[in-house]
């Protein structure tokens, strides 16, 4: 870890807020790694898979509630017009949220059978989106320790919590009520220790909400498409898989894809948001952002190989010896998982650049290619019912299409603004 920051600081990027946010996600996701074998065996993986569910579609409502406002806080010119863009952010995620309530209501006898998970997902969003309001704006003003706190405690919590639901008796839906408290805690903590977005408003504030809306509508327009599909497709195996072949696979799948992650989650959307940053001070200047670029993705190229390797090699054999016997099939899709993950990392990383040179446009298309490929292949494996087909070939595309958006990233790095 420490060569990975040493590579980071002779990159440019500042090392001790790539440090805060990676701490974080070590404490949160580091908390949940240890803890899977007593997980394991208190909750079954049909349990699994019913988190799962509600875990996939809250990231994708939390992001849609959004807007993707809060990425605009790294380009705002002035402190108001960055209160305003989390004010417009705040509305946007309230109305979707309430929207969300009033429609599973409505539809209940579609979802009926798993109206018991859903039902908590107008909160769990809205809380999400919170999220990422508060921990964005508090990033665009340096202040990456109280993110890494956040992102510790929401990744730990849910954990935590879920053990000590079931030794209450909670076997039922312990995960999903572990998940709630979780949430609603941190957002309780990023609201009071945050900048007190709404404790000025004025007038002459409210009425340059629309001008500031109108100054970032890519955002709206192009991020938000672009990044609810991308969602979407990444989580197509939590929110298809349940449907197709049922939520035991489904919670296999989600505890394997959620332990190869764990490097990407680490280190790859820490050093994305500080990546982020320091690309959105030096956009104009073409060269210095291409050399930025160029050793960003020499660098972390160079970490994955090295985390990857081993995890193919040695992931099989350690699945079932750590997380029991119920859990072996988990160990096939752990090195199916490791290939797609270790490009994962790099893109991820690099993922910020077509918004920070203006390319929304043709990075929502390209997602949506992707979308399609993956969803398509996800449905042949049913048509064809094989769950091992479908996914191989889900990955398979995955692969291709992040290889082929790297490539993009690096000829868009070099054009002129």
């Amino acid at each position: 870890m420490n060569a990975i920051f040493k590579k980071l600081s002779s990159l440019g990027l500042p090392v001790k807020n790539v440090a805060a946010l990676t701490t974080g996600n070590l404490i949160g996701y580091g908390a949940t790694v240890l803890l899977l074998p007593a997980l394991t065996r208190c909750f079954s993986p049909d349990k699994f898979g019913q988190f799962a569910l509600l875990w996939s579609l809250t990231q994708i409502c939390g992001l849609a509630g959004t807007l993707r406002l809060e990425k605009a806080f790294f380009l705002a010119q002035s402190p108001i017009s960055k209160s305003n863009l989390a004010r417009l952010a705040y509305l946007s995620s309230t109305i979707f949220c309430l929207s969300l309530s009033v429609l599973l209501s409505v539809s209940y006898e579609h979802f009926s059978a798993l109206y018991s998970v859903l039902i908590w997902l107008p909160l769990t969003a809205w809380c999400q989106s919170a999220i990422l309001i508060e921990t964005f704006f508090g990033n665009s003003n340096n202040r990456y320790k109280r993110s890494s706190i956040a992102r510790g405690i929401q990744g730990a919590g849910t954990s935590i919590i879920g053990l000590a639901l079931f030794a209450m008796g909670s076997v039922e839906h312990g995960l999903i009520f572990a998940l709630v408290i979780t949430q609603i805690s941190v957002i309780i903590g990023l609201l009071t220790t945050g900048e007190k977005i709404f404790s000025t408003l004025s007038r002459s504030q409210l009425s340059g909400l629309l001008p500031t809306l109108r100054q970032y509508q890519n955002f709206p327009k192009y991020t938000t498409p672009h990044e609810i599909w991308g969602a979407i497709s990444t989580q197509a195996t939590s929110l298809l898989i349940p449907s197709f072949f049922g939520t035991v696979l489904a919670g296999l799948f989600f505890i394997a894809q959620k332990c190869v992650m764990l490097p990407s989650v680490l280190i790859g959307n820490a050093i994305s948001q500080v990546y982020f940053h320091e690309l959105s001070k030096i956009r104009e200047n073409r060269v210095t952002r291409e050399r930025l670029f160029g050793k960003t993705l020499l660098t972390i190229s160079s970490a994955s190989a090295l985390i990857f390797v081993p995890i193919y090699l040695v992931a099989p054999f350690l699945v079932q010896l750590i997380l029991g016997s119920d859990w072996q099939e988990a160990g096939i899709y752990f090195r199916l998982l490791a290939p797609w993950a270790a490009l994962q990392i790099v893109g991820t990383v690099l993922s910020q650049t077509p918004q920070v040179l203006n390319a929304q446009r043709p990075a929502m298309l390209i997602e949506l290619a992707n979308g399609l490929c993956r969803l398509s292949f996800l449905s042949l494996g049913y048509i064809l019912d094989s769950a091992f087909t479908g996914i191989a070939l889900y990955l398979a595309s995955s692969i291709l299409f992040t290889g082929g958006r790297l490539i993009w990233y690096s000829r868009l790095i070099k054009k002129p603004l």
